[in-house]
């Protein structure tokens, strides 16, 4: 936003935008950009979140877009992407986009309401991508599939001869590996599923 004068304003006027300046930097509003500056600025993400699914650690965003990662991925997600340790994100849409002071970045898709999402997910082919949940805890989640589908992903393993798939992590028997075969899994912990839902 800019601020114009006339060349003959009156001088009670100016005395009336010099006050407002005042109010808005004491604000910490940034007239030049007409957004919010990290004095009091808020974001829908600020706050803790936690890797629930194909990592473990947490993101903390701050109201000045910069973020704090300690995602660490599982080994048996191999495609899974964490954020870099330090950096700043944007909105985009239904997407946040972290960007690390490394250069590299991490797109994350919203769930939950719109102005206070709950969830973000980077879901890739065969449920390698990181899922985060609001807080400070891990969220039991629950998947819906094929055996077949889970065995191609990491989310079950299979027998020698690939006709037996098993939960990874519980190896529960889920039956067989079949693409017509549909079960629900839970993930208990990082990496560990169980035959079912969530508790």
């Amino acid at each position: 936003m800019t601020l114009s004068t006339t060349k003959n304003a009156p001088a009670p006027r100016l005395g009336k935008v010099a006050a407002l300046l005042t109010l808005a930097a004491a604000a910490g509003l940034s007239l030049a950009t007409g957004v919010a500056g990290p004095a009091s600025a808020a974001t829908k993400f600020d706050g803790t979140w936690t890797l629930d699914h194909a990592g473990t650690g947490q993101v903390v965003f701050n109201g000045d877009y910069t973020y704090a990662s300690t995602c660490q991925k599982l080994p048996t997600f191999p495609l899974a992407n964490c954020p870099a340790p330090v950096g700043t994100f944007a909105i985009n849409g239904a997407y946040v986009s972290l960007t690390g002071s490394n250069g590299t970045s991490v797109a994350l898709r919203m769930s939950g309401p719109v102005g206070a999402p709950t969830g973000l997910s980077a879901i890739q082919p065969y449920y390698n991508g990181l899922i985060l949940d609001r807080g400070a805890t891990f969220k039991c989640s629950t998947f819906y599939d094929s055996t077949y589908a889970f065995a191609k992903g990491p989310l079950a393993t299979t027998n020698a001869d690939r006709t037996q798939a098993f939960a990874l992590g519980s190896n529960q028997a889920l039956g067989a590996r079949s693409a017509a075969n549909y079960v629900f899994l839970a993930e208990t912990a990082p990496g560990y599923f169980v035959k079912g839902n969530c508790p």
